[in-house]
C-alpha cells in the first residue's frame, strides 16, 4: 500500500508522513524487526528521530519534505522513543521549513503516466536531496579541531553515543570524537555527508584519524549508502560498523564506548562486565490476572501461543503452551500439520485484542478446514500488554458470540466469573459455565469434532485495581492478604 501510494504521489497542497512501528528488541512482537530498508526500497525517505523533540520538530519538516517531493516520507519509531518522556520547547518560528524553489511537477496526476518511475528518480529523489540541504535535518553536534574519529549516530544511537561518552568519562574535545547526528537515513544527505566524512579520511593531512563509525542498529542502511557514495574517491575514510557493533536486537552505551575504545586503544571504566550474576527469574502473571486461570490445560493438552500476556504460559512448564504466531495466524500451524500428528486437538489462545485486530480472519481460515481445534478467546477487556487501553473499536461478549456462530463454529461456550450477567444477553447457542467449571469444559471440547470457541471471561486484574481507585467500580468486600 505505501509502495503503491508513494508511486502515485502527494497533492499540491497535501505530504504524507507515515509513522512506522520498530521493535529492535523483540520486546513484544514475534520476531526482532525494522523497517526502514523496506521503506528505502520503496524509495521512501526514512526519518529516524532520536528524542521526543525529534518526533515533533522532523515531523513538521517531514510533511513538508513530502509535499516538495511529491514522495510520502517515513517516521521510523522504535521502542525507545515511543516509551520515552520529555519536556520540550517548542519553538514553530525556529522549525519553520525552508522550502527551496522549484521548476517541477511532482504531484500525483490521474491517471498516471508510464514516466511516473522515471519522476521518483529523476526529479522527486533530487528534491529531497534538495530539501535537505536547505532543512537541519542531520547536524554536526560535536565539532572539534582534532579529527581523530567521527561518529555517524543514527537515530536513538545518536543518545546511546552521548551516554557512552558520559558515563566512561570519554570527553570528545580530548581524543578528538566529532559526531554527526543523522535525522534521515535514506536517503543520505550527500554534501554534508561526504564533507564530514573527508575530514576523518586520514593521509598526509591527518595521519591520526581513524576514519568512521557508524552506530546503527540493526542493518547498515547507513553504513552500506557510505560505501556507495565514498568508494570512487582517493581519500575514503576507514570505515566501522557492523564490525564492532552488533546487527543483533538493540545495543546499549556499553557497546558503544567497548568500539570507541577499541579505535582510540583508550581506556574506559567497565563495571557493566562485572556486574554479578542473578539467579535467573521467569517474568509470571500479575496477582489476580485472568490468563492465570484461562491458559491452565486439561491433562494431555497442548495449546498455541499468541500474541498478549497470555504468552508467560510459555515459561510454566505445567502449560505445555508453544509455537508462538504473528497477530492473524493463529492457530494456523496446526492447520498445516494436524493430519500427521498424533494429537487430536490442541486449544488455541487469542486475546479480545488480537481478536479484534486480525484473529478473526486466522478463525475463519481454521473454520475452512477438517482440523480439531478450539480457540480460547480471552476476553480481559484491557490491551494490557501496552499499557490497558480499551481496544480500538466496540467488542462485547456478545458480538463475539455472534460472530463466531455466524462464521460457522460448532460448538460455542463461555466461561465467566458472573455468569448471571450473560444471561439473556447471548445467543440461546452459547452454554454458559462459571469459572469453577472451566476444566471440565475444557476437556469436554477436546473430545469436539471441529473448530470450537472457547470465551472466557475476566477483567484484567490490573486494570480492576486502577477501576477501584478511580472509584469507576466497587471495591471488594473481602481481600486476600498474603
Amino acid at each position: 500500500q505505501f509502495k503503491h501510494s508513494s508511486f502515485f504521489g502527494t497533492s499540491k497542497h497535501g505530504g504524507v508522513l507515515a509513522f512506522a512501528g520498530d521493535d529492535h528488541a523483540n520486546k513484544s512482537s514475534t520476531i526482532p524487526h525494522e523497517t526502514g530498508p523496506q521503506f528505502a526500497s520503496w524509495q521512501i525517505p526514512v526519518i529516524t528521530p532520536a528524542t521526543v523533540e525529534d518526533v515533533m520538530r522532523l515531523g513538521l519538516l517531514g510533511i513538508q519534505m513530502s509535499r516538495y517531493s511529491g514522495l510520502f516520507v517515513c517516521m521510523k519509531i522504535i521502542t525507545n522513543v515511543a516509551d520515552a518522556f520529555q519536556t520540550a520547547e517548542v519553538n514553530l518560528d525556529a522549525w519553520t521549513p525552508i522550502i527551496p524553489e522549484k521548476e517541477f511537477d511532482v504531484n500525483a496526476r490521474w491517471p498516471e503516466d508510464e514516466d511516473a518511475e522515471n519522476r521518483i528518480y529523476n526529479i522527486k529523489l533530487p528534491a529531497v536531496q534538495e530539501f535537505l540541504k536547505h532543512n537541519n535535518f542531520n547536524e554536526v553536534t560535536h565539532d572539534t579541531p582534532k579529527k581523530k574519529l567521527g561518529i555517524i549516530a543514527v537515530g536513538k544511537s545518536y543518545v546511546d553515543v552521548l551516554t557512552a561518552l558520559q558515563r566512561c568519562n570519554i570527553i570528545p574535545e580530548e581524543h578528538g570524537i566529532n559526531i554527526l547526528k543523522i535525522g534521515v537515513a535514506f536517503p543520505l544527505e550527500v554534501d554534508k555527508v561526504q564533507k564530514f566524512c573527508f575530514e576523518h579520511s586520514g593521509g598526509h593531512s591527518n595521519p591520526s584519524a581513524q576514519g568512521i563509525l557508524v552506530v546503527e542498529e540493526k542493518t547498515p542502511l547507513v553504513e552500506n549508502q557510505l560505501y556507495k557514495l565514498l568508494y570512487r574517491f582517493s581519500n575514503m575514510p576507514r570505515i566501522y560498523g557492523k564490525n564492532l557493533l552488533s546487527p543483533c536486537l538493540d545495543f546499549d552505551s556499553y557497546d558503544i564506548a567497548r568500539a570507541i575504545s577499541k579505535l582510540l586503544n583508550i581506556e574506559f571504566n567497565n563495571n557493566y562486565d562485572t556486574i554479578p550474576s542473578l539467579e535467573e527469574r521467569h517474568p509470571y502473571y500479575c496477582s489476580g490476572c485472568p490468563h492465570n486461570t484461562s491458559t491452565a490445560l486439561p491433562d494431555g493438552s497442548k495449546a498455541l501461543i499468541g500474541i498478549g500476556c497470555h504468552y508467560i504460559a510459555q515459561l510454566i512448564p505445567s502449560r505445555p503452551t508453544v509455537t508462538l504466531a504473528p497477530m492473524g495466524s493463529e492457530g494456523m500451524n496446526w492447520i498445516g500439520q494436524h493430519e500427521w500428528n498424533e494429537a487430536d486437538h490442541v486449544f488455541a489462545n487469542l486475546g479480545d485484542g488480537t481478536y479484534f485486530h486480525s484473529g478473526i480472519l486466522a478463525l475463519r481460515q481454521a473454520l475452512a478446514s477438517d482440523a480439531n481445534m478450539t480457540y480460547k478467546i480471552l476476553f480481559n477487556d484491557a490491551v494490557a500488554m501496552t499499557g490497558g487501553q480499551k481496544v480500538d473499536g466496540d467488542l462485547t461478549i456478545p458480538m463475539i458470540c455472534q460472530q463466531v456462530l455466524a462464521e460457522g463454529a460448532k460448538d460455542v461456550s463461555l466461561v465467566s466469573v458472573n455468569p448471571n450477567k450473560w444471561k439473556f444477553k447471548i445467543p440461546k447457542e452459547v452454554k454458559i459455565y462459571p469459572k469453577e467449571k472451566f476444566t471440565e469444559v475444557q476437556t469436554a471440547l477436546t473430545k469436539v469434532k471441529g473448530i470450537t470457541i472457547l470465551i472466557y471471561e475476566q477483567q484484567c486484574a490490573t486494570e480492576r485495581r486502577r477501576e477501584i481507585k478511580r472509584n469507576i467500580q466497587e471495591a471488594p468486600d473481602e481481600r486476600v492478604w498474603i
